[in-house]
């Protein structure tokens, strides 16, 4: 996945549109969005184990009628 620069490169700017090239391969090596969803993955399962710890909880106090 490469990064698509804010404006066309003009064609003169040599410099510009290699290091422009170099960061999207370098964004592309990280695997930068197989990161992100990999985040994005542990945090939706640190929120069910969260969700289902409260709900094991009112189960219990409910079976002990309290």
């Amino acid at each position: 996945m490469e990064i698509p620069p804010a404006e066309p490169l003009p064609v003169f700017d040599k410099k510009a549109k290699r290091s422009a090239m170099r960061r999207a391969r370098r964004y592309d090596r990280l695997g930068f969005m197989a990161r992100a969803d990999s985040n994005m993955m542990k945090f939706k399962q640190q929120r069910t184990d969260a969700l289902r710890a409260v709900e094991d909880a009112q189960f219990r106090r409910d079976a002990l009628g309290e």
